[in-house]
């Protein structure tokens, strides 16, 4: 069986967040600006061919029925189906297995991307400073440009050589049960979950209900509203208020300081507006989260989701986060 490393180059725009740090791979690749701008693709093949070009002009062929491996398995792989629905990789090419090679690099040393793998691996380091050249270009704009389009397809087949470096020295070490439970985990990420949306919006609803009913109950709320200030629980206003209500200012308004939480329970039974904006708080950030839920649907009521294999580094669990090559 035939041994290929793949990886994807793509339109992304740190300062705009429309990047991998800020999406999932399906959110990401729906982008307008990124779904038809895939500019490129290393395909490695072990002790054979090299090819970096465009994904239209590629060999698929080669990776029918071979063990494809790529650095970050969850997004190149969500890349190859999305140019498989785009017909630019014919749907009868597949590969025989696909391995993620980051998830590999976290099992043996506890790091995500692929210049710290490769760092770890060989005390080496891997120029990625083209990352700052392709920030907010197109493919397009940066094949305009020949010296900065030479680095990218320079450090696009590098990452795809040191990737499968790191696969043939040290792969051996990562066994069988856990590139299992790494598949299972990519394949479920990628299929998703269905959205009931009905209970969703039954559930915003609620939450809207909440935070007017939390409103009524903050003295200072017309003062804040005509402010420019995003919340109700600024310092300035909490403050005043103690001031009226004859409290002490706590010295620290973080949920998690002790003495805080101390205070407010001794206070919130004598003054409301202590459970009022705890309830604000509450309400919002469920309403966030639905708010989150419903940008990532796809147009069939899935949300695809990222789960970090071994995302947590000392005791091995797995996180919720969203995650890129590095």
């Amino acid at each position: 069986m035939s041994l290929i490393v793949a990886d994807f180059e793509s339109f992304y725009h740190k300062q705009k967040k429309i990047s991998l740090s800020n999406m999932t791979p399906e959110e990401y690749l729906r982008h307008p600006q990124v779904k038809d701008d895939i500019y490129l693709v290393a395909l490695i093949e072990y002790e054979g061919i090299t090819f970096c070009e465009h994904p239209n002009q590629a060999p698929w062929e080669i990776v029918n029925g071979a063990d494809l491996i790529m650095f970050n398995a969850r997004w190149d792989f969500a890349c190859y189906k999305h140019l498989q629905r785009q017909g630019i990789i014919p749907m009868n090419i597949n590969p025989g297995r696909v391995f993620c090679a980051s998830d590999m690099s976290r099992a043996l040393w506890g790091i995500n991307d692929l210049a710290g793998a490769y760092k770890a691996a060989y005390g080496e380091d891997l120029d990625k400073s083209y990352r700052q050249n392709a920030n907010g270009k197109t493919g397009a704009e940066l094949r305009a440009n020949p010296v900065i389009w030479n680095k990218v397809v320079k450090a696009c087949i590098s990452d795809g050589t040191s990737t499968m470096r790191m696969w043939l020295d040290h792969s051996d070490r990562w066994n069988e049960f856990e590139r299992q439970i790494s598949k299972w985990n990519r394949v479920g990420q990628m299929k998703g979950v269905y959205l009931d949306m009905d209970l969703v919006e039954r559930n915003m609803e609620i939450c809207d209900e909440e935070i007017a009913y939390a409103e009524e109950r903050i003295p200072w709320l017309d003062e804040w509203k005509s402010s420019t200030l995003v919340t109700p629980y600024a310092k300035r206003f909490v403050r005043a208020q103690c001031e009226r209500d004859g409290l002490d200012f706590p010295k620290s308004m973080n949920k998690k300081n002790p003495e805080f939480i101390k205070w407010k329970a001794t206070n919130v039974p004598r003054f409301d507006w202590l459970q009022a904006l705890e309830d604000w708080a509450e309400a919002h950030r469920l309403l966030d989260i639905h708010k989150t839920e419903i940008n990532m649907l796809d147009k069939n009521g899935v949300i695809q989701f990222n789960l970090v294999y071994q995302g947590a580094i000392n005791t091995g669990r797995f996180s919720g986060r969203t995650r890129e090559d590095g």
